[in-house]
């Protein structure tokens, strides 16, 4: 990991470059069809601990909580008799005093030059100690501390354009600078001066913003933006939830758990509204 890491951060230029020539091979073997154009992310786990995540008042509360459990460590010691011999339970204690210790001079150093993480709306969002870069962020699979790898791919033969990796969880203020950079890329590997005069932008409902589809019309870029709330509005989705219901109720009888109970899995939270809906729907 460390030598990859390394590589990258001091070979991004050439990667870039190299990237470059190969979009410009594959436009000479008319590889690229520059029809249309898709958009679709991946989330993957960085090398970082969620637990060492939080906004910098977090963080602060944090430290001051690990000094307090230290504090009370050390008064238990002192509180013994020095002739005692020392205890398994005194040596397991003092072990995990300096890890407090050193936990704490983690949390301050990393306090001492840091600045609040700021998101799109201006609201500070966690930082991560051990990888600054990275996020937290939903995925199918739980949360996870790590990147959201973004592609830009042809149709013709799913070539990858462009490739962005960012810490966020969000990604419909992201459209902008992946479709500049597609832009660019293309131009500079000879494929279009302005690729977006003749191709077609497709992404799904996690870049639907008001700002993307205003992004893309003073443009004139050709976009299909899939909609966040279609599903609520086509009547072929009208009786979707009863179906979905009739699934999780099986799920629930094949793992031996109550059927009327319901678990987190039945509420369908939207993180871009920050609101939850209920199995009935409200």
């Amino acid at each position: 990991f460390t030598t990859l890491a390394d590589f990258v951060a001091q070979m991004h230029r050439e990667v870039t470059s190299v990237f470059t020539d190969v979009l410009l091979y594959a436009s000479e073997l008319n590889l690229i069809g520059r029809d249309t154009f898709a958009i679709d992310g991946c989330k993957l786990p960085g090398n970082a601990s969620k637990q060492w995540s939080g906004t910098l008042k977090e963080l602060l509360h944090k430290q001051k909580k690990l000094q307090t459990a230290a504090r009370k460590i050390i008064a238990r010691h002192r509180a013994q008799d020095a002739e005692e011999k020392l205890s398994p339970v005194t040596v397991q204690e003092e072990k995990k005093r300096q890890t407090y210790e050193r936990k704490i001079d983690r949390i301050k150093t990393f306090l001492k030059t840091a600045q609040p993480n700021l998101g799109p709306s201006g609201k500070e969002r966690k930082s991560n100690i051990t990888d600054p870069d990275s996020a937290k962020m939903s995925t199918n699979h739980g949360v996870i501390q790590g990147y959201n790898g973004l592609a830009v791919v042809d149709g013709l033969h799913q070539i990858v354009v462009t490739a962005q990796a960012h810490g966020e969880g969000q990604e419909a203020h992201l459209l902008p600078p992946l479709i500049e950079q597609t832009r660019e890329q293309c131009k500079t590997a000879q494929i279009a001066e302005d690729v977006f005069e003749e191709t077609k932008l497709t992404a799904d409902a996690g870049y639907s913003s008001q700002d993307s589809v205003q992004y893309t019309q003073e443009r004139n870029i050709d976009a299909y933006i899939a909609d966040r709330n279609h599903r609520n509005r086509d009547p072929a989705f009208a009786d979707a939830d009863r179906y979905k219901e009739r699934s999780r109720q099986e799920k629930r009888r094949r793992a031996g758990t109550n059927p009327n109970r319901f678990t987190a899995k039945d509420f369908d939270y939207d993180q871009a509204h920050r609101t939850c809906r209920c199995p009935a729907g409200n």
